[in-house]
């Protein structure tokens, strides 16, 4: 929602008009919901991303800058400040003419750097080791740099989800695991003894067999032959042979939904949606809650951005604020409180349009498209048979005839006198 810093009066002034169009033509043209969206699917993996206004014939624009190049200085009111490593652009592949136009500047200066004659640039570097390589690190300007940080207490880079990183390699070995057992599942294993010769009477001989052991070989082969996949048979001249069996006793057990439970435990996020069978009503809508204020705790983030960037490069005179609010959750409740709070008196554009993913004057050309083309007028409400009049302007439904009444019914015309 767009909220102007304006007194009453000066709202109907056709100053003030032109610079709210021009403040909903900068945030259309941008395209906050897309880019912001990246935006903070980048800081939740990463948790720091760093950005650099571009400014184009086409408008304004992020420009990310890489991570390993860019060093947080200090904190102001918006989020942190930080200087970029220069020699980014010694590597092969890397344009300057990439990168906004004071990025050649700054490399220049950086080139053109004399140790004799001393750096005329101390104010605008930053001093990063003792060895000479301070002069690298170039301070960036906090009106166009941003950060977009997942955690914003502190100034280290700390991913939000490094610690799922080990659990979410378990989770292909317990899907290896869970496929090896279902596979065992349907394995079995045949062991056949090979008789010895009970005949002899002069004692135990060592491989006395009642069968020679080519034949064993041969028998041995006509039945795997003939048995199907998954079944396997073994020879064996011991005794006492067991089955094996590799069946697992709890036959609900399942590895792969186990991990999949212990990483999302871990995660602080959700399980309703993921690996929860039967949710209900209830538990939908906890989790939907915990879903929604993992992420939009960096709503502020963005707000203050766009806020400096309309006061700043687009709106000078006249002020605005912007408010982001909502997910893709809780859209109809949106919706919901926008309509109570207008049938009590309270209504607002802003409220309405931003519950069905609009801003205000979108919903206002709309609705003047509308009344343009006549559709209010052209359209006419379905009436039901009972609330439609008759050919002798009865209501009601139509009287039947005599010969298509049931007894019920004409016992009831009967007392009601008709």
């Amino acid at each position: 929602m767009l909220i102007p810093q304006v007194e009453e009066s000066e709202m109907s002034s056709s100053a003030y008009k032109k610079a709210e169009n021009k403040a909903y033509d900068f945030l259309e043209k941008m395209s906050i919901k897309k880019i912001f969206t990246e935006m903070m699917l980048g800081a939740v993996l990463e948790d720091t991303k760093f950005y650099y206004l571009r400014e184009s014939m086409n408008g304004l624009t992020f420009q990310e800058l890489p991570t390993d190049y860019c060093l947080i200085t200090s904190k102001n009111e918006i989020g942190y400040e930080f200087a970029f490593n220069m020699t980014y652009f010694f590597q092969p592949g890397t344009r300057l003419d990439q990168y906004p136009p004071e990025f050649t500047q700054y490399y220049i200066e950086m080139m053109g750097y004399d140790r004799k004659k001393g750096d005329i640039r101390t104010n605008d570097v930053i001093v990063e080791t003792k060895n000479g390589q301070w002069s690298y690190w170039r301070q960036l300007d906090p009106k166009k740099a941003f950060t977009f940080k997942f955690n914003n207490v502190v100034a280290g880079l700390t991913p939000p989800l490094m610690g799922l990183f080990l659990d979410a390699v378990n989770i292909d070995q317990f899907r290896k695991l869970y496929k090896t057992k279902t596979t065992l599942d349907a394995y079995k294993l045949l062991i056949g003894t090979v008789p010895r010769n009970k005949e002899n009477k002069s004692g135990n001989k060592a491989d006395d067999f009642a069968i020679t052991a080519s034949t064993v070989a041969k028998f041995a082969t006509l039945i795997k032959n003939s048995l199907p996949d998954g079944v396997d048979f073994k020879v064996t001249p011991f005794d006492n042979i067991e089955a094996f069996k590799f069946d697992n006793q709890d036959e609900k057990s399942n590895l792969t939904g186990t991990a999949l439970k212990s990483f999302y435990n871990n995660s602080g996020s959700s399980q309703t949606f993921t690996i929860n069978d039967k949710p209900n009503a209830s538990s939908s809508q906890s989790g939907q809650k915990i879903d929604e204020v993992f992420v939009s705790h960096m709503y502020s983030q963005a707000e203050m951005i766009i806020d400096l960037l309309l006061n700043n490069h687009i709106c000078s005179k006249h002020r605005f604020s912007v408010k982001l609010r909502g997910t893709i959750f809780d859209k109809k409740e949106r919706q919901e409180d926008a309509n109570q709070l207008a049938s009590i008196g309270v209504v607002s554009m802003d409220l309405i349009a931003s519950a069905r993913g609009l801003n205000a004057r979108q919903l206002e050309r709309l609705i003047a498209k509308s009344h343009a083309r006549g559709f209010p007028e052209k359209l006419i409400p379905i009436q039901s048979a009972f609330h439609s009049s008759g050919e002798e302007g009865e209501k009601g439904r139509p009287k039947e005839d005599v010969e298509n009444l049931s007894d019920a019914g004409e016992l009831d015309r009967d007392e009601n006198g008709e």
